[in-house]
């Protein structure tokens, strides 16, 4: 694996280059559509989806929601985007066509659910265009406006905290 992760590497300076390039000419705005990255090992299920939905005051139809499995299952607790863990090949090269379109739009916000710091996972935080990205505190603090110290279990913590400093900038 050692070559795949100097690859991704390569891609993810790249991309958070220019992510910090697009930052300097972007401004805040009214929240209206929401990346969320999750994971089979998340603690982000679909109650909590509804509270955040609640919470933000936003619909299903401005959340794109991608999960990462390491396994091919029919089961899919959120309608979104799914991504095996081996549709990166070993050049960090996304194979998955329903990826790049999850990629491809603006976002105003990404909020990263996924407590584990993997190299494919900062592939994706890193070329996800969104105005602002919000994380946990053990990920890598490069990728993310917002770090939420909050444990990973504590979801219902991560959402309140999360609301309440989204509604202190106003842009919810």
């Amino acid at each position: 694996m050692g070559i795949q992760h100097y690859f991704i590497r390569k891609k993810i300076k790249l991309a958070l280059t220019s992510h910090e390039m697009q930052l300097q000419k972007t401004e805040l705005s009214k929240i209206r559509n929401v990346a969320l990255l999750v994971d089979e090992s998340s603690s982000f299920n679909y109650t909590f989806f509804k509270q955040l939905q609640k919470q933000m005051d936003l619909d299903d139809t401005h959340f794109n929601i991608l999960t990462i499995k390491h396994k091919k299952s029919n089961y899919n607790e959120f309608k979104g985007v799914v991504l095996l863990t081996n549709e990166v090949n070993w050049k960090g090269d996304i194979q998955s066509p329903e990826l790049r379109h999850f990629l491809d739009p603006q976002y105003d916000l990404l909020i990263d659910f996924i407590p584990q710091n993997t190299p494919l996972k900062q592939l994706i935080v890193a070329q996800v265009k969104a105005k602002m990205k919000v994380g946990y505190a053990d990920n890598n603090p490069e990728f993310y406006n917002i770090i939420m110290k909050v444990e990973p279990t504590l979801m219902d913590v991560f959402i309140s905290e999360l609301v309440k400093y989204l509604s202190i900038l106003k842009i919810i």
